[in-house]
């Protein structure tokens, strides 16, 4: 079953659609939070549609007993401003709209994924939460080092105060002097936290290796090693980054973890 439910959503000043995928005939024993990548614009609408057919979410849920969320957010790399707070409605107003909803899964499992650029938010925003049980990468948008003050292939010959950041994906990180502190823009800083405070939370990681993103993934991984953050990592051959390739890391993670649930 499929339906679209809109929220008035205080953390991001605005109403949300929010696309719901349950099953007809299984009690949902948990949410998963997914997250979607870049859209053509704010207002695209089109982006949750795609990814219920898509990644085939629909069986998912009927297979693994759950209430798929996809919420349609900004493009700002959820990374929350003062007007815009990503991290609140993720972890606390998200989840409790979803329980209001159906509430047989008020005590149930909370995970939180998402695809590209939502790969980015899932990481970052579940390392500094402690909703979240399992959080999931798949083909994540991440940036190598994350974000390197002077990295040229971050900043190329652009300044941070240039007028010509607005309307890309690095306008969300600015001011550049606050990320050595900012958990609430850096992954790999949030990570670092997660490392700090002795969380459990279980992360997973999946990447084709032709994808574009492939290189970055592996360094945001050999950080994770370094910092003695466990993960799994499954590899898509010859995977590259469109929907086939999300659908077979997306499953692949979940048959993993409901393998493991006995």
């Amino acid at each position: 079953m499929v339906i679209t439910k809109m929220m008035n959503s205080h953390f991001l000043n605005e109403n949300v659609k929010i696309r719901i995928i349950m099953s007809d005939k299984q009690q949902a024993e948990r949410i998963f939070i997914l997250l979607h990548g870049k859209k053509n614009s704010d207002e695209d609408e089109t982006m949750p549609d795609k990814m219920t057919t898509q990644l085939e979410l629909e069986a998912l849920c009927e297979k693994y007993h759950m209430m798929i969320a996809i919420p349609n957010m900004k493009n700002c790399y959820y990374i929350s401003s003062d007007n815009y707070n990503c991290e609140k409605f993720i972890s606390e107003e998200l989840p409790f709209f979803l329980e209001q909803n159906d509430r047989s899964i008020l005590n149930g499992e909370k995970m939180l994924g998402g695809i590209s650029m939502g790969g980015y938010g899932a990481v970052l925003i579940g390392a500094n939460t402690h909703v979240f049980r399992k959080v999931i990468s798949i083909s994540g948008s991440f940036i190598e080092k994350d974000i390197m003050i002077g990295n040229p292939e971050v900043w190329g010959s652009r300044k941070p105060t240039e007028e010509s950041t607005k309307g890309t994906f690095l306008h969300h990180f600015l001011p550049l002097n606050e990320l050595a502190d900012a958990r609430n823009k850096s992954a790999e800083k949030a990570l670092y936290s997660l490392k700090e405070r002795n969380n459990k939370t279980e992360l997973y990681f999946s990447c084709g290796t032709k994808d574009w993103l492939y290189a970055r993934n592996l360094a945001l991984l050999q950080g994770l090693e370094e910092m003695h953050i466990p993960y799994k990592f499954y590899e898509i051959s010859e995977g590259m980054h469109e929907s086939r390739c999300f659908r077979s890391g997306l499953w692949m993670i979940f048959e993993e973890i409901m393998k493991n649930r006995g």
